[in-house]
C-alpha cells in the first residue's frame, strides 16, 4: 500500500506542475500561435523607412524605433534606408508588429 500511495502522490504533483506550466493534461496537441489576418498594408514599414521590400529590416533598427517615444527623431544605426527617422505612433506600431512577426517561427 505504501508504494501505491507514493505513486498517487507523485502523479498529483506532476499533474499540478503540468497545469501550472500550461501543458495540457490530456494527450491533445498544444495550441498553435497565429496572428489573425487584419487589414495590414504590406511593405508600408519598408516604404516609410526607404528600405526596399526585398531587403530585411534590421532588428537593431526596429528596437531603436520601439524604444524611442513618438515625436522623437532617431539616427538610423544601420546603413540601409533613411539616416534620420522621425518616430510617429504609427511607425512605432508597425515596428512592434514587424518585430513580433520576426520572432515567430517560420512556417514549413
Amino acid at each position: 500500500m505504501v508504494g501505491k500511495e507514493r505513486s498517487i502522490r507523485t502523479r498529483i504533483k506532476i499533474a499540478k506542475t503540468k497545469r501550472f506550466f500550461g501543458i495540457p493534461l490530456t494527450g491533445s496537441k498544444p495550441k498553435k500561435k497565429f496572428i489573425k489576418k487584419i487589414g495590414l498594408k504590406k511593405g508600408a514599414l519598408s516604404r516609410q523607412l526607404n528600405i526596399p521590400q526585398e531587403k530585411e529590416i534590421p532588428m537593431m533598427l526596429l528596437n531603436r524605433i520601439i524604444k524611442a517615444k513618438a515625436g522623437d527623431t532617431i539616427m538610423n544605426p544601420t546603413m540601409i534606408g533613411k539616416r534620420r527617422i522621425k518616430v510617429t505612433r504609427l511607425l512605432e506600431r508597425r515596428a512592434i508588429f514587424a518585430r513580433t512577426l520576426k520572432r515567430l517561427p517560420k512556417r514549413k
